[in-house]
């Protein structure tokens, strides 16, 4: 069992969730979030992410933290959204 990595945005627009990559082991994706949670670096939004397109001035959305999570993939599948 693989553990898909993944980060997004809540957003006036609705929520994002990107794929961040794979852990090879559970622990190694719960140290991942736990990580992601604790730092003040955000991974970059693709271009096309409504945090860079909202045309709300003063919108949250444009300086909030992403969430970060995992979830299980088995063998043989890549964990594609």
């Amino acid at each position: 069992m693989r553990y898909e990595l993944l980060y997004g945005y809540c957003h006036c627009f609705g929520r994002t969730t990107y794929r961040h990559g794979l852990a090879a082991s559970e622990s190694e994706a719960r140290q991942w979030v736990a990580e992601g949670r604790g730092s003040d670096q955000r991974p970059v939004p693709p271009g096309s992410d409504p945090v860079w397109t909202c045309p709300v001035t003063g919108c949250p959305g444009h300086l909030q933290r992403p969430w970060y999570a995992y979830r299980a993939v088995p063998d043989g599948e890549d964990g594609t959204l």
